[in-house]
């Protein structure tokens, strides 16, 4: 039983190490500061995907994901389906990428996908 515990908070302690800022840490409110400091598109895209892959607020997500589409659609699209690909069970991803899906038939259908999977 020792040993379980140690080994669960270990894993928990290197997940940490990985991801050393997030939740709270990505707001709408950093965005915003984040976005004015960047100081070239390239920035400006490496901000956009940490907030996608790291918010746990779900505005900041979509902000993110918002000002990403003004900058460079294709960009975005690619990243927002890659994400979901990974993780196609994940209710974020699964909801980020039906607000980009061409059709309001096709944002139906992922919608739907989002409600069997829960």
């Amino acid at each position: 039983m020792y040993r379980l515990r140690f080994s669960v908070v270990v894993a928990v302690m290197i997940a940490m190490a990985a991801h050393p800022v997030q939740g709270e840490d990505y707001t709408l409110t950093s965005l915003k500061a984040d976005v004015e400091a960047a100081e070239s598109a390239e920035a400006l895209r490496d901000v956009f995907r940490e907030y996608l892959l790291n918010a746990a607020d779900i505005d900041a997500a979509r902000g993110a994901q918002d000002q990403w589409k003004s900058l460079d659609e294709t960009a975005m699209r690619a990243f927002t389906e890659s994400l979901y690909m990974t993780s196609p069970d994940s209710g974020k991803w699964v909801y980020l990428r039906g607000r980009i899906a061409p059709t309001p038939g096709e944002q139906i259908k992922i919608g739907r996908q989002l409600v069997a999977s829960r």
